[in-house]
């Protein structure tokens, strides 16, 4: 494999699949090797991602991107274990249904757009998203789901708390419609189990 950046900013690679990919391909993660050659000043990078066509998306190492004046509106949260992309997941609501999750760490990533839960977790919220709908299990991958007749904006929104700080969810973040030639429509929900244990 090649053309994989380690952007782990973690100086002892933790035990999983993608920290000991990093350790085999090149023994430093990416800004790691680029602090120890004073290339960048801070084991730290930072993504900006557009969302409009007047601007562009762009990863910064060592810091933010001189452009950026004022970090007025943004959140941070501190990295919780020894996981670069570990964050504490203190719960999760869907609709007005509070569930309590097994696995108290939420893994960010910024290139997947599922949403992976333990086995536990995630049959709590695909109960919580489908109560009073009709749900079906799709028929080319097991334990995946989709609800029949589906208008997004009936759907309910999660939140997600991190650390003392909820986000919301809408639907249009964890569902993707699905319309059919004869007009009728479903919902294919974004969320599935972790095949790791």
């Amino acid at each position: 494999m090649r053309g994989l950046l380690g952007l782990s900013t973690s100086l002892r690679p933790t035990e999983t699949f993608a920290s000991k990919l990093e350790e085999e391909l090149s023994g430093s993660l990416f800004t790691e090797t680029l602090l120890n050659q004073k290339q960048i000043s801070k084991n730290r990078f930072s993504i900006l991602m557009a969302f409009d066509a007047q601007q562009e998306s762009s990863i910064t190492f060592g810091g933010v991107p001189d452009f950026i004046t004022s970090l007025e509106g943004a959140v941070s949260h501190r990295v919780a274990g020894n996981d670069h992309w570990m964050l504490k997941l203190m719960d999760i609501k869907v609709g007005d249904k509070t569930i309590q999750p097994k696995v108290r760490f939420a893994l960010t990533d910024t290139g997947t757009s599922l949403i992976y839960f333990d086995e536990l977790d995630y049959k709590a919220m695909i109960a919580g998203i489908c109560a009073d709908l009709e749900c079906f299990e799709t028929p080319y991958e097991p334990n995946v789901f989709a609800i029949k007749n589906c208008e997004p904006s009936h759907l309910p929104d999660i939140w997600v708390q991190i650390d003392l700080h909820e986000y919301k969810l809408a639907p249009q973040a964890y569902v993707v419609s699905l319309v059919y030639p004869n007009g009728s429509h479903d919902c294919l929900i974004q969320l599935r189990q972790s095949k790791t244990k």
